[in-house]
């Protein structure tokens, strides 16, 4: 009965998916996976949207286009705020044009653009602004201590804790802000000693926002607190979270290298230990998570609220190193690289020639800064196969003119070739490669059909599959997908089948299908393409 009204407006709106979102309990009803935080900052977008849909005669459901577009109007309010206090907060530390520069590379130089004004429904953004606010009322409260800064202080934790409650380590830095030294960290405690109000006002503010929470996990689950199905891999984190190819912190937004290294450049400043502390552990949480790759991600989106606090560190190192004009040069141009680069980099993130998944060395190099990458490139996301040598020689070409129909459930496989391998590529000990191509329509995207390729052979066999829908395909039209496959140089028997293979349930059309075979150090004629 919980989601009576969710076949319905699925067909309607075309979900994709299934709703992952919540999961039956025990009691029969549905619990939300995700707290509840973004909800509450989105509610008065919500209902601006809600207005909005009914006054412009828009189903009044929470889904028609009013709707997401309040939600993303709404999230861009929101880090117009988080910036204007972030800017103020770093006022209180460095010059008006190092601010500039290094909110210019923490905006721009960074996936942030992706999670405010592309993806405004993700928890990444809000955190962003709830951090800048933060660490502004901390400053704040530590110039000169107030009640009304200690509540927000605290409000502005327990929100951020049900928006997302790993990010709840964030606590670390009010409570260490101003204690790099034994003097400090006296002075401060003496201070709280001294007016236990402080501290009360603190832990209110950051209950109030939690109680939400609490009641609607006692109304679905019986219970005022609810297992959220998270698991983590503390002693053996995941580093390619920073360092991978698959969406590398590092690789993806290099502007993070220099935040890190601005964590050096703190020394004897009152947020030194604060900052430390915060990055470390945090960063330990979130390359700890089990699900490392954290879905679809451009970058490491887990990290994205953290640049507020990393804003710091970048100002630090700009301020330490450009003073002369030819530092300040040089840091222009590498500036611009890294924004103009990131900027181009989520263009192709959207246009899916960079993998929100499943991303690899050989694949990333194929793509940089490539627009238009061609179709055998596009094939590096499944196989590590690719050869642009001179030194190939045309041997042989097998075409096939049938028109091919596939369907999940009815025809899901196309067998192309199924034969002996040396009636292909002939007698020899020499290296072979397939140039295998055929072109694609569908109605939907090809997606979850894949051309296969097989060899068996007694004592090996290898295969590659790789898929037919990719980021530079176009829905409704006829798209190439192209591949190598290298044969080793080994005149033994063995089967050839290459067949392509659909789970869709959509029609898959397949025409144009060619393998061509290339030999190294043939006296056939020379590759020409």
């Amino acid at each position: 009965e919980y989601l009576s009204w969710w076949p319905v407006v699925a067909e309607q709106y075309h979900f994709p998916g299934n709703f992952y979102q919540a999961s039956m309990q025990a009691n029969g009803k549905y619990v939300l996976f995700y707290s509840i935080g973004i909800s509450i900052l989105q509610t008065p977008f919500f209902f601006v949207g809600h207005g909005v849909a009914g006054l412009f005669g828009f189903p009044q459901d929470g889904f028609s286009f009013p709707y997401p577009l309040a939600i993303c109007v709404g999230m861009l309010v929101y880090a117009f705020i988080g910036l204007i206090f972030l800017r103020k907060f770093l006022l209180k530390y460095f010059e008006d044009s190092i601010v500039a520069w290094g909110l210019l590379l923490t905006v721009l130089a960074t996936n942030y653009p992706q999670y405010t004004a592309i993806e405004a429904g993700m928890t990444h953004g809000y955190l962003f602004t709830l951090f800048c606010l933060l660490l502004f009322f901390t400053a704040q409260w530590h110039e000169k201590p107030s009640y009304r800064n200690a509540l927000i202080i605290g409000g502005l934790l327990g929100v951020a804790t049900v928006c997302r409650p790993t990010d709840a380590v964030i606590i670390f830095i009010p409570l260490l802000w101003n204690t790099h030294n034994k003097e400090l960290r006296r002075l401060k405690l003496l201070i709280l000693k001294k007016d236990k109000l402080y501290a009360i006002a603190f832990v209110v503010g950051g209950i109030i926002p939690l109680i939400p929470q609490f009641l609607y996990w006692k109304s679905v689950t019986g219970s005022f607190l609810h297992k959220m199905g998270s698991k983590w891999d503390f002693l053996s984190p995941h580093w390619q979270v920073i360092i991978g190819w698959e969406k590398g912190w590092f690789i993806y937004t290099p502007v993070t290298v220099l935040m890190v290294i601005g964590l050096f450049f703190m020394k004897h400043r009152n947020y030194q230990r604060a900052l430390l502390t915060y990055f470390i552990l945090n960063l330990w949480i979130v390359i700890a998570w089990h699900v490392w790759r954290f879905g679809a991600s451009y970058s490491a989106r887990a990290l994205t609220q953290s640049l507020a606090v990393l804003s710091l560190p970048l100002c630090s190192l700009l301020e330490k190193l450009i003073h002369k004009k030819w530092q300040i040069a040089i840091g222009i141009l590498v500036s611009l690289y890294l924004c103009t680069v990131n900027l181009f980099q989520i263009w192709q993130y959207n246009q899916t020639i960079i993998h929100y998944d499943d991303m690899n060395r050989r694949y990333y190099a194929a793509v940089y800064l490539n627009p238009l990458p061609s179709p055998a490139k596009m094939s590096l996301l499944d196989t590590d196969e690719y050869t642009d040598s001179t030194k190939l020689y045309l041997y042989n070409i097998i075409k096939k003119d049938t028109f091919y129909i596939l369907n999940g459930v009815t025809d899901s496989i196309a067998m192309l070739i199924d034969q002996d391998l040396l009636s292909i590529v002939g007698q020899t000990n020499t290296v072979n490669w397939l140039k295998i191509t055929a072109y694609v329509k569908s109605e939907w995207g090809a997606y979850n059909a894949f051309m296969i390729t097989e060899l068996q052979k007694a004592n090996f066999g290898k295969k590659r599959s790789v898929r037919m829908q990719n980021g530079i395909s176009d829905i409704k039209e006829w798209n190439k997908i192209e591949y190598f496959f290298k044969i080793p140089a080994e005149n033994s028997p063995a089967r050839l089948r290459i067949f392509i293979h659909s789970s869709s349930l959509q029609n898959i059309m397949i025409r144009d299908f060619h393998c061509t075979v290339y030999q190294e150090n043939n006296g056939g004629l020379r590759k020409s393409d």
